[in-house]
């Protein structure tokens, strides 16, 4: 079993603030005052254009462009001819899933909820994704 959250996005070089915020919403922090990626999906932008030019952006540098550190191609070395899974409480299952799934093998988000039993899958073909409703 594979436990992924923040430490691990963290240590592939996702950060949220930093040089990595400077180089991709420079922009927004000049214009807004934004501090970080994080409080900036909770900024009251003042039209919808510029909170989807935001949101755009988020998605874009934090799921489609590759980690700046191969961490998630090191640990997909490590189990890549075992069984194995992957469980994470928030959406940090993401870019290892974005790794999984350009690789050989069969990988499935599935909700932890939806677990129980389903038939016909090996450890090896899933990826869960849990996410823990605030209270």
């Amino acid at each position: 079993m594979i436990g992924a959250g923040a430490g691990l996005s963290t240590s592939a070089g996702l950060t949220y603030n930093g040089e990595r915020f400077d180089k991709y919403f420079f922009d927004f922090a000049k214009r807004f005052g934004i501090r970080d990626i994080y409080s900036g999906g909770f900024y009251p932008f003042p039209n919808d254009e510029i909170r989807w030019a935001w949101w755009a952006r988020h998605i874009y540098y934090n799921r489609f462009i590759d980690a700046p550190k191969p961490v998630y191609q090191k640990l997909l070395s490590l189990v890549d001819d075992k069984d194995y899974f992957v469980i994470s409480t928030s959406s940090y299952w993401k870019p290892l899933y974005n790794i999984l799934e350009s690789s050989d093998l069969s990988a499935i988000v599935v909700n932890a909820q939806h677990m129980k039993a389903v038939p016909g899958h090996t450890l090896r073909s899933m990826v869960c994704a849990c996410s823990i409703p605030p209270f």
